[in-house]
């Protein structure tokens, strides 16, 4: 007999799309990423970005972003968070961190200078950037002090938010600092920039230039307005918003993050393949008298595949199944292993037959 369930995929969890010969997990909320087999895979975790400050405020710096190959997995339920971007306003909130296993990307610094994977832009007044996390981020830009009246293009202008490549723009005399560019990842099997920084808030009460969101989902500076968010599923900054000389503007939320897996469709589970690999007939020539006859057939199957099926066994005498004792059950096999089951046939008529495993 052979019996073949549904192909069993390696994994489940997230947006699954299928691109050159691997399969891609995309979390953009936080979820469960459950393994029915041990391997290896590639992840991306990206943090969330931080808040941009409003008033001539920080950029928020980009979530801290990790990538790597050959990660180890096993059957069991992974917890995926997909951290959130930060608020943005006059009181600013880092990032939340992204998780897979004991992978951590922490969130992006708010635009108050806030230290997290990247760090955010200082504000004015010489505001020195947040610091970043080795590994997953850069520090933000320094802000700047004016020196100019009304309309002098010399301003008291922010630092931009860091980004996973480069360190947040420092603010000069008549431009607020640029959010650093994030990084590159083909996980998806498209180019994906994340984790940009946002970049800082104008001073346009001295028309000052704001600073311009980081490539990676970093939100632009305001400019007579408030910052703009950073995108969301990039981790990218958020931008600092402006100020006039009698409006302030809130700075930008941060971009909420992503966590992305894949691996080789190969690594796909076998589906079960169970055959009867063993049939005993007792008693093996049986003397029928007056047309009555009783037999016990003993059947071994075996799952030569790798996930776990069931079935319910039966055996056919002359290709036409017959009821027999004791009443079947449906039966679980599971990835190399064996299955006993055994038939009591009764009522033969004499002469010879043929008897089965159902199907054969």
């Amino acid at each position: 007999m052979e019996y073949k369930s549904l192909t069993t995929p390696a994994a489940t969890g997230g947006t699954v799309t299928e691109i050159d010969g691997y399969r891609i997990h995309a979390f953009t909320s936080s979820g469960t990423f459950t393994v029915n087999k041990s391997m290896n895979v590639e992840y991306l975790v990206v943090a969330g970005g931080g808040g941009g400050l409003g008033s001539t405020g920080g950029g928020g710096g980009a979530g801290g972003m990790l990538e790597g190959t050959n990660y180890p997995v096993t059957p069991q339920a992974y917890a995926i968070t997909v951290g959130i971007g930060g608020i943005g306003g006059y009181s600013p909130t880092n990032g939340e961190n992204s998780v897979f296993d004991t992978i951590t990307a922490i969130g992006g610094g708010s635009g108050l200078n806030g230290t997290g994977g990247s760090g955010g832009g200082g504000r004015y007044s010489l505001i020195p950037g947040g610091t970043g996390t080795p590994g997953q981020g850069n520090n933000g830009g320094n802000g700047r002090t004016g020196a100019g009246g009304q309309n002098s293009g010399n301003g008291y202008n922010a630092g931009g938010g860091g980004g996973k490549n480069v360190v947040g723009g420092n603010a000069i005399s008549s431009k607020s600092g640029d959010g650093g560019a994030g990084k590159v990842s083909s996980i998806t099997g498209t180019a994906v920039t994340y984790a940009g920084g946002g970049g800082g808030g104008a001073d346009a009460y001295r028309l000052c230039d704001p600073g311009i969101g980081g490539v990676g989902g970093g939100g632009n500076g305001g400019y007579f307005s408030a910052g703009t968010a950073g995108t969301a599923n990039t981790g990218g900054g958020g931008g600092g918003g402006s100020n006039s000389a009698t409006i302030t503007w809130v700075g930008g939320a941060g971009g909420s993050g992503i966590v992305i897996i894949r691996y080789l469709l190969s690594e796909d589970l076998t589906p079960a393949n169970i055959t009867a690999t063993n049939m005993t007939i007792t008693p093996s020539i049986s003397p029928c008298i007056e047309g009555s006859c009783t037999v016990t057939v003993d059947v071994t199957w075996t799952n030569t595949g790798e996930t776990s099926g069931s079935f319910t066994p039966s055996i056919k005498i002359d290709t036409i199944p017959i009821v027999v004792l004791p009443p079947l059950t449906p039966v679980s096999v599971g990835p190399s292993l064996t299955a006993s089951q055994q038939f009591i046939i009764t009522g033969m008529t004499t002469g010879t037959h043929t008897i089965c495993p159902d199907p054969n």
